[in-house]
C-alpha cells in the first residue's frame, strides 16, 4: 500500500492525541496507551465555609476544585450571600437576589416579599420568578388545611410537575420545588419560608449582583449597589435592589426594628452543639446561629427559634446528612412539624442527578436509587458505514447508529475524525502486530515503529 506524501511519519518517542484525554506514544518499536498526565489540583480556603467541589477543568480531561456559589434566605427573612455574608433583612417588596453584571446568560432570580401577618413589622418570602433566556418561572406555594401544594408557571401558564424542556427541569417533592437549568449548571430550590440558589463557580464567579452579593470568595464587595459602589452593610444595601414593576403596592423602604440588647439563648446553641456536628463541615453554621438570635431576641419567643433550627436541618439533608434534632429542645419544636412551611428533613425525597434521594427517618440514613430507564430498543444499522453503539440520553442509554473507523481504525469513514483508541486497539495494522494486551489501564500494540504513520499506509 502506498504511503501518503502528505503525513509524517510516527517516530521513536513522538505522542499523539487520540480520543478524548488519551495519547499514544510510540516507545521502542511499542505504541503505548494512557490518559494525559494531570497535576494535584490544590484546595481553595472559600470564605463562605463550604467545603470545595471536584470539578472538571478547561481541558475536560484533569479535576480542580472550586468554592461554591450559594446564597439562602429563611425566615422573616434572612439572607446568606454567596460568600457567606449573614444580614437580616425586613423588606416586604420585590427584589432582584441575584442577576449578572455582564448578561452571558440572561439569568435572574426575584423574590417577592410580604408582611407576615404579624404586629413586628417583619416579612416572609412569598414567591421566586426564575428569569432564563426566554423563560419566566414563577415558583410559589399554596396551603390548604395543612396541605402544601407547590404553584409552577412557566410564561404565566401553570405546569404539572415534573416538567422538563430543552432548557430547563422542574420537580418537587411535596414540600419544595426545585429549578435546575443543565445548560448553565444553575439550581434554584424554593419551600415557601426558605430559598436556595446555586450556582457553579466556573460560570458565575465574579458576575453576580443583588441581594445574595458578588460571589468571588471574598465577602468585601458583598454589598454591592446597583450602580457597582460598594458599602458596609449589606442591610442597607439590601433596598437598593427594589423591583419597581412588582408588587407596586408596597413598601420600598423597610421597617426600622427598636435597637434590642441581644444575647445568646439555648434553643440557638443547639446548632453548635454536637447534635449537628455530623453536618458541621458540610454546611456552615454561624449564620443560623445568628438567625437564631436575631429572632427570638426581636420577637421574645423562644420557639421561634426552630426555624433557623429547622431551615439549618434541611439543609443538612440537602448535603447527604440527616439530623435527629427535635428531642433536643425539650419539647419546644415538637409542633413544629406540624407547620406546612417547614420539614424535618428525614422522610424527606429530593432528586440528585439522575437519582432519587430519600432520607430514612429510622435509620437516619440516605437511601438513593437511579430512574427506571426501559429496556434499550433493538436497531438495526445496515447502512454503509454505520455501527451500533450506547449513546445516554437524560439518565437513560439507548441504542444507535453511529460511524464505522476505517480498517486502521483511525478515521471515521465520513467526518475523517479520528476514532475512539478502543477501535485502534481492534483494527490498528491487522497484519503487522505481534500482540495486543492490557496492563493496569494501559494498553500497548507491539509494532515497527518506523512504519506506523499519523494517518494511513
Amino acid at each position: 500500500m502506498a504511503k501518503s506524501n502528505l503525513i509524517p511519519f510516527f517516530q521513536n518517542g513522538e505522542s499523539i492525541p487520540v480520543g478524548n484525554c488519551s495519547n499514544i506514544t510510540c516507545v521502542d518499536r511499542t505504541i503505548k496507551h494512557e490518559h494525559v498526565h494531570c497535576e494535584p489540583a490544590p484546595l481553595p480556603v472559600c470564605v463562605n465555609n463550604y467545603p470545595p467541589v471536584s470539578v472538571t477543568d478547561d481541558s475536560g480531561c484533569c479535576s480542580k476544585y472550586d468554592c461554591q456559589c450559594i446564597c439562602s434566605g429563611f425566615g422573616d427573612p434572612h439572607y446568606i450571600t454567596f460568600d457567606g455574608t449573614y444580614y437580616p433583612f425586613q423588606g416586604n417588596c420585590s427584589y432582584v437576589l441575584v442577576k449578572e453584571i455582564h448578561p452571558k446568560y440572561n439569568f435572574s432570580v426575584v423574590i417577592d416579599n410580604v408582611n407576615c401577618d404579624s404586629s413586628d413589622g417583619l416579612s416572609c418570602p412569598k414567591s421566586l420568578t426564575v428569569y432564563y433566556k426566554a423563560f419566566k418561572i414563577f415558583m410559589s406555594q399554596e396551603i390548604s388545611n395543612g396541605i402544601v401544594t407547590n404553584l409552577i408557571y412557566v410564561n404565566n401558564k401553570r405546569v404539572v410537575l415534573p416538567f422538563e424542556n430543552s432548557d430547563i427541569r422542574i420537580t418537587d417533592n411535596g414540600i419544595e420545588s426545585l429549578v435546575v437549568i443543565p445548560a448553565i449548571g444553575a439550581q434554584v430550590t424554593f419551600t415557601g419560608m426558605m430559598f436556595f440558589i446555586n450556582l457553579p463557580w466556573k460560570n458565575f464567579h465574579g458576575n453576580t449582583e443583588g441581594q445574595c452579593g458578588t460571589c468571588d470568595n471574598t465577602r468585601t464587595d458583598d454589598c454591592r449597589l446597583p450602580n457597582g459602589t460598594v458599602i458596609s452593610s449589606c442591610e442597607k444595601m439590601a433596598p437598593y435592589w427594589h423591583v419597581h414593576d412588582n408588587n407596586g403596592s408596597c413598601e420600598s423602604v423597610p421597617p426600622t426594628l427598636p435597637p434590642v440588647h441581644c444575647t445568646n439563648y439555648s434553643i440557638c446553641e443547639i446548632i453548635r452543639s454536637k447534635v449537628f456536628e455530623k453536618c458541621h463541615k458540610l454546611v456552615p453554621y454561624e449564620p443560623f446561629v445568628m438567625a437564631c438570635n436575631f429572632d427570638v431576641c426581636h420577637i421574645n419567643n423562644v420557639s421561634i427559634g426552630c426555624a433557623s433550627l429547622q431551615t439549618y436541618a434541611e439543609e443538612c439533608a440537602l448535603a447527604g446528612v440527616c439530623i435527629d434534632w427535635r428531642g433536643a429542645t425539650n419539647g419546644t419544636c415538637r409542633k413544629w412539624t406540624e407547620v406546612a412551611a417547614y420539614y424535618t428533613g428525614a422522610g424527606t425525597t429530593w432528586t440528585n442527578g439522575c437519582e432519587t434521594c430519600t432520607c430514612v427517618p429510622e435509620t437516619l440514613t440516605l437511601n438513593c436509587v437511579g430512574p427506571a430507564c426501559p429496556a434499550p430498543q433493538p436497531v438495526t444499522c445496515d447502512q454503509e458505514g454505520q455501527v451500533k453503539i450506547t449513546e445516554t440520553v437524560g439518565c437513560c442509554q439507548n441504542l444507535t447508529c453511529g460511524e464505522w473507523c476505517d480498517s486502521l481504525g483511525l478515521y471515521t469513514a465520513k467526518t475523517a475524525k479520528l476514532c475512539s483508541f478502543a477501535k485502534i486497539t481492534a483494527h490498528l495494522c491487522q497484519n503487522n502486530c505481534d500482540t495486543v494486551s492490557q496492563t493496569s489501564g494501559s494498553e500497548f500494540i507491539a509494532i515497527s515503529c518506523r512504519n506506523f504513520l499519523w494517518g494511513r499506509f
